[in-house]
């Protein structure tokens, strides 16, 4: 859940500082033309031009920045998704989900991690229900009135147990089945210590022994001609195919099972959510506020707003789990 945590704050801050950095960029002038003077001496023409360089939102600096949060995004991302045995990750978590045979032992795993201090733990399933009873430690138990579409806990001083009513279990093990084939193995079925996407950006942007041919970028030259004088213009293509709204939807799965167990392992709690509170901030318009404060940029009316409400439609999931109201 810390993981999570920081995970959410650094895409709300790159997210963030990407809107600020198009408002910077359309200010952005490296070769502006201050003047341009033609001058005849002896019948000969010669021409003089002078040109400046202008970046009055700081551009430039906005880049570097919004490529080290970047950078910092996806090392948080990589921690929360790595998948290999005994690792305190959540695709570790997701791992152990999976691989589990039945939903009896989800539950087991439930009780093993979640009982209440001295207390037995037990599990009421439909069939318990429909029933009208179950049998727990040699005591019938009514469940007459009890709704099968709620989740609930029957506790008991007396005779120190406690039941859950396990309402989630089902969606979890089959969502954490489908997202850990989907995400931790190659095409050739061969197990991945994390997604194919962060594995990607991680090989390009901090290995540089696993570039393909040693190459970073592709680079082609073009010859550009300004005022009358040709320039050698080098583009350059990312040879990184990283997919991050595809990773922010893998985030989004994610978040989604984890609310799940959470929700299904400790519903006697009278918060539902998971409690993952983002700094001292109060909603998510507050927090891209005082980010956008940080930066000396003239915004539009409503600009924080907006940044908002795109920022929600792509991870509401885990802006709902940091608790941020919208």
């Amino acid at each position: 859940m810390n993981d999570l945590g920081n995970c959410a704050r650094r895409i709300i801050y790159v997210l963030t500082v990407g809107e600020i950095m198009r408002i910077a960029e359309c200010l952005y002038e490296p070769n502006k033309i201050i003047s341009d003077e033609v001058s005849n001496s002896n019948g000969k023409v010669s021409r003089q031009t002078t040109f400046n360089y202008s970046d009055p939102c700081n551009f430039e600096t906005l880049y570097y920045i919004y490529s080290m949060l970047v950078d910092s995004m996806m090392l948080e991302l990589r921690k929360l998704f790595y998948c290999k045995k005994n690792a305190n990750s959540a695709g570790t978590f997701i791992s152990e989900l999976a691989n589990l045979n039945n939903l009896k032992q989800l539950n087991e795993l439930h009780k093993s991690k979640f009982a209440l201090l001295g207390y037995t733990t037990g599990f009421i399933y439909k069939g318990d229900i429909r029933r009208g009873y179950v049998k727990f430690k040699g005591k019938q138990i009514d469940l007459k009135n009890c709704p099968v579409d709620k989740n609930f806990f029957i506790g008991n001083d007396n005779e120190r147990f406690t039941l859950y009513y396990d309402v989630y279990s089902s969606k979890v093990a089959s969502l954490a089945k489908e997202f850990y084939r989907q995400n931790y193995f190659d095409s050739e079925g061969k197990r991945m210590s994390n997604t194919a996407d962060i594995k990607e950006y991680e090989r390009y942007y901090f290995h540089k022994d696993e570039w393909d041919n040693n190459k970073r970028w592709k680079i082609h030259t073009e010859v550009e001609e300004v005022q009358g004088l040709q320039f050698n213009h080098n583009i350059y293509t990312n040879l990184c195919s990283t997919n991050i709204d595809n990773v922010f939807k893998q985030l989004e799965k994610l978040v989604r099972i984890m609310d799940l167990y959470y929700r299904s392992c400790v519903s006697f709690v009278f918060s539902q959510g998971m409690n993952i509170y983002c700094n001292v901030y109060g909603s998510l318009p507050k927090m891209v506020l005082d980010i956008c404060d940080s930066f000396s940029v003239e915004r539009p009316k409503e600009f924080h707003n907006q940044i908002a409400s795109m920022i929600y439609e792509k991870i509401p999931n885990t802006i709902d789990a940091m608790m941020l109201a919208k």
